[in-house]
């Protein structure tokens, strides 16, 4: 048996005896079947990429603790998104009562959607990850396959597009 073929063997042992563990602890703090299976591969993912360098005395509780964390930042990420979208209703909701304020706020949005659609493909999806899933820069680094200094850079580009190409709507609305 090669070393690779050892190691295939190696980890799909110590996933089918510590898979439901961890899945046990994904689902008891997220009551989501679907988000505890994501949250359990993705631990066995991250132990598969960093086999080389982790080295824990205690696997078991090592795998839980990796579940657990990441649990925690699904919850950060879901806070991030949830107050997003709490507060476009609730600048939609201020504007209500004005019908000007409300179409404007509609042309703003569509404006905005317009623009980011209008960026490169690479600061688009760096875009819609921090704001509309929102990823933090190393999440976003590891979606993409890129440093977090390269997300950064993207999104400092597209928020300098953005800005100048919402400048002339700022502009409208000033007079």
């Amino acid at each position: 048996m090669s070393p690779s073929q050892q190691l295939n063997s190696v980890f799909k042992e110590i996933y089918r005896k510590y898979y439901p563990r961890v899945y046990a602890t994904a689902y008891s703090l997220l009551r989501q079947h679907e988000k505890a299976q994501d949250i359990s591969q993705s631990v066995f993912l991250r132990l598969w990429e960093g086999w080389d360098t982790i080295t824990p005395e205690n696997l078991e509780s090592y795998l839980v603790t990796m579940a657990k964390h990441a649990v925690l930042n699904e919850f950060r990420k879901n806070a991030v998104q949830a107050r997003y979208k709490t507060y476009l209703k609730e600048r939609f909701q201020e504007s209500t009562d004005n019908v000007e304020e409300q179409a404007i706020l509609r042309q703003q949005l569509s404006l905005l959607e317009e623009a980011v659609q209008q960026l490169p493909t690479r600061q688009q999806e760096a875009w819609r990850l921090s704001r509309e899933k929102g990823m933090t820069y190393k999440e976003i680094g590891e979606a993409m396959h890129i440093s977090k200094t390269s997300v950064k850079e993207l999104l400092q580009k597209a928020v300098q597009a953005l800005k100048s190409a919402l400048q002339s709507f700022r502009s409208y609305l000033l007079v």
